[in-house]
């Protein structure tokens, strides 16, 4: 046999407990990437208020130190570093 009478709404009075979620000014900060990107200024020859771009390695433990570059993403512990399109050539010519 169905029940056929169908089940019954439960109402549930509200009390004054809604959860209600703080608003939150800065809820993340800006990538320290991103501040050296907006900054416009290349890290290798200090060229300012221009495009520049990120060059990447995989790993710092596999740069020898032979370079400029190099040494100076090994003092400055990142894996990229924000150049002009100038020395980011150079830095590839390099390799």
């Amino acid at each position: 046999m169905f029940y056929n009478k169908g089940f019954a709404r439960k109402e549930i009075p509200l009390k004054g407990e809604i959860d209600t979620l703080p608003r939150f000014v800065n809820r993340y900060k800006i990538r320290e990437q991103v501040k050296r990107l907006k900054a416009g200024i290349c890290e290798l020859c200090g060229k300012e208020n221009i495009a520049v771009i990120m060059h990447h390695v995989r790993k710092l433990k596999d740069l020898n130190g032979n370079f400029e570059w190099e040494n100076l993403m090994k003092s400055m512990r990142r894996k990229s570093l924000a150049v002009c399109a100038d020395c980011h050539d150079l830095i590839h010519e390099s390799t």
